[in-house]
């Protein structure tokens, strides 16, 4: 493709109305953030209390029809078509997909979550704060918010969009994927309202997982280097990391991102290992087995109850219901990501690929780390969950790996986990959000890499906003306002899954190798007509 200036390729009519809407969040904080907290607050209730039944639903009809999808002989279509070859290996695409979606998440959760539900365990699960039984419900429960249910709905979106771009050549935008409903309003206002949207939800969210994670390496700095774990450090890690995030950004997916996934990965298999040997090896191995036959045995409950009596006290709209509206609304970015690298894939293998393979690695790795903490805290009283009241979440995994041997290593080691996790959720976000600010035209190519200024501005959007929200100590509020968006996009999410079967209904897949989209449904339309 001929080399074009950033200011010929960006779409005005995205590119403009996102940065604008995202600066006026931000300045909301910056003027008022309290009244930001007590509307973002009023609204996230209405959104968990009062739809929280329709959100359980929709995540868990999405889990059963990727079963169905991984189970049938729609599974067998190949995205891009028959003849299409992926774009990279297998387990590049694995490690990619596992440490650039949600995998900076499971690094943060990994142990925080488990104690959490552990110490302060609802009244409805009807065992006793830090017994036994609430051990391995406090894993089942971590499950149930990190395994199959988030990655579902990342997938459907991923393999919705795969297949309207590289099946039916439509541009590779995520408001594509409606346009077997909407027709050619896709390609004007409808798909760049759509589009601005889910750019504005995920760089507002973006916004708190960025600063947890800065977070999270400060204090992993103050128990190496004894640097103060200040908002300041926060900031200047959160630059250095946009700056890391940039070089490897604009290198594109087969290069510098598909580098760091592997290495990544190696960093996770490492620190899995280690503990597995020098922890308490036998207990892991049983409390996953106890945790894991809880969780199998009451999936479609995970995603499903939604504690009607109100026993809990809040505490399923604190947790399950708010995961859900958080990865709703995120999931778009995500899909779009996992899209990009699905060419050449049937739909059976983004399937497992996205969903299955992540799944059972979070189980494992929520087992294992979090496992280690519950039995530190039973068995030797570690005092982990009174670390956590007094420094933060933060501090979970540095309070865990401290009681283990070898603390001076390999906390250093979790610490580099962080920054690779971070890094590579960063790079895989910036790659679909730039995809979005680019002009149709440019976009036809689904793995022709975004152009490099898009990259750049993407990258700049999302660490100019954590280092706000850091600077104004109310990240959290910019978070609650992006999950009250989990509601509109679970509306694109069902028009995707509507798509989704029409794409890949026998009528239209068996002429997608010779027709587009456009000319599929005019013929179709005409048939009709006649």
């Amino acid at each position: 493709m001929e080399k074009k200036s950033f200011r010929t390729m960006i779409e005005p009519k995205i590119f403009y109305p996102a940065v604008v809407l995202v600066a006026l969040m931000v300045l909301w904080a910056a003027l008022s953030l309290d009244s930001l907290a007590s509307f973002s607050a009023a609204f996230i209730n209405v959104v968990k209390y009062d739809f929280g039944w329709y959100l359980n639903l929709l995540t868990t009809v999405c889990l059963v029809i990727l079963f169905y999808f991984a189970l049938s002989k729609k599974g067998n279509i190949v995205i891009g078509g028959k003849d299409a070859k992926p774009d990279v290996g297998f387990f590049t695409y694995c490690t990619i997909v596992l440490t650039g979606g949600i995998g900076v998440g499971i690094v943060f959760w990994c142990i925080a979550e488990p104690l959490m539900h552990y110490a302060y365990t609802p009244a409805t699960w009807g065992v006793d704060p830090e017994s036994p039984g609430a051990g391995v419900l406090a894993l089942a429960y971590s499950f149930g918010d990190w395994a199959f249910h988030p990655y579902a709905l990342f997938t459907i979106i991923g393999v919705a969009i795969a297949v309207a771009v590289y099946n039916y050549r439509l541009p590779f935008r995520t408001s594509s994927v409606l346009y077997p409903l909407a027709g050619e309003k896709v390609n004007g206002g409808l798909g760049y309202v759509v589009d601005v949207v889910i750019v504005v939800a995920f760089v507002l969210g973006f916004s708190t997982t960025f600063s947890l994670s800065a977070a999270q390496i400060a204090r992993g700095l103050a128990y190496v280097f004894g640097l103060p774990a200040t908002s300041g450090v926060q900031m200047l890690i959160v630059v250095i990391m946009g700056v890391l995030c940039t070089f490897t950004c604009i290198s594109g997916i087969k290069r510098a991102i598909s580098f760091v996934s592997n290495l990544n990965f190696g960093v996770y298999m490492y620190i899995l290992a280690f503990i597995v040997i020098v922890g308490p090896t036998l207990f892991i191995l049983n409390i996953m087995n106890d945790a894991s036959s809880y969780y199998f045995d009451h999936l479609i409950t995970f995603g499903l109850f939604t504690d009607a009596f109100g026993t809990s006290e809040g505490w399923y709209q604190s947790w399950p219901i708010f995961y859900w509206t958080w990865f709703i609304s995120t999931s778009l970015i995500l899909g779009t990501f996992t899209a990009k690298i699905a060419r050449g894939r049937t739909i059976r293998q983004v399937i497992l690929v996205n969903m299955i393979i992540p799944s059972l690695f979070a189980i494992v790795w929520f087992s294992v780390l979090g496992g280690d903490a519950i039995y530190e805290e039973f068995y030797n009283n570690a005092g982990i969950v009174d670390d956590i009241n007094n420094y933060g979440l933060e501090y979970a995994v540095f309070g865990t790996l401290e009681k283990l041997p070898l603390s001076g290593l390999n906390i250093p080691v979790f610490l580099i986990a962080v920054i690779l996790s971070m890094m590579t959720c960063i790079n895989g976000m910036s790659t679909a959000i730039s995809q979005l600010f680019q002009k149709t035209e440019y976009t036809l190519d689904g793995m022709d890499e975004p152009h490099n200024g898009a990259k750049i501005a993407a990258i700049a959007l999302l660490t100019g906003v954590a280092l706000i929200m850091i600077a104004l100590g109310g990240a959290s509020e910019m978070q609650t306002g992006a999950v009250a968006a989990g509601l509109p996009a679970s509306i694109i999410t069902i028009i995707c899954i509507i798509s989704l079967f029409k794409l890949t209904s026998k009528k239209y897949i068996e002429q997608s190798e010779e027709k587009s989209l456009q000319e599929i449904m005019a013929a179709d339309k005409a048939e009709k007509k006649n």
